[in-house]
């Protein structure tokens, strides 16, 4: 799994949102339960039930072979990436 990281705000009632990115990443589905583990001042999110994002069946007749589900994926890691790198200089500009 690629390094992501995101900045994000505690609220005055102590809430902070899960960007998209890391929900995806993760496999979080809305409502899903999570587990913070905190360890040498380092927390760690993790899905309970992490399910993989979906990828969408191929119609009937036809077959997806390895290579084109692995650039699949690999379109939607750029994406991922490319979100994240623009939310972080977001982040760093509105500091």
């Amino acid at each position: 799994m690629p390094i992501l990281e995101e900045v994000r705000t505690v609220t005055a009632d102590g809430r902070v949102v899960v960007p998209w990115v890391i929900q995806r990443a993760l496999g979080l589905e809305h409502g899903g339960p999570v587990r913070f583990h905190v360890e040498n001042g380092v927390v760690t999110l993790v899905a309970v039930e992490a399910k993989p994002a979906e990828v969408p069946w191929p119609e009937a007749g036809t077959a997806r072979n390895r290579a084109e589900i692995r650039a699949e994926l690999a379109a939607e890691l750029k994406t991922l990436m490319e979100v994240a790198d623009r939310d972080r200089a977001l982040a760093e500009a509105a500091d």
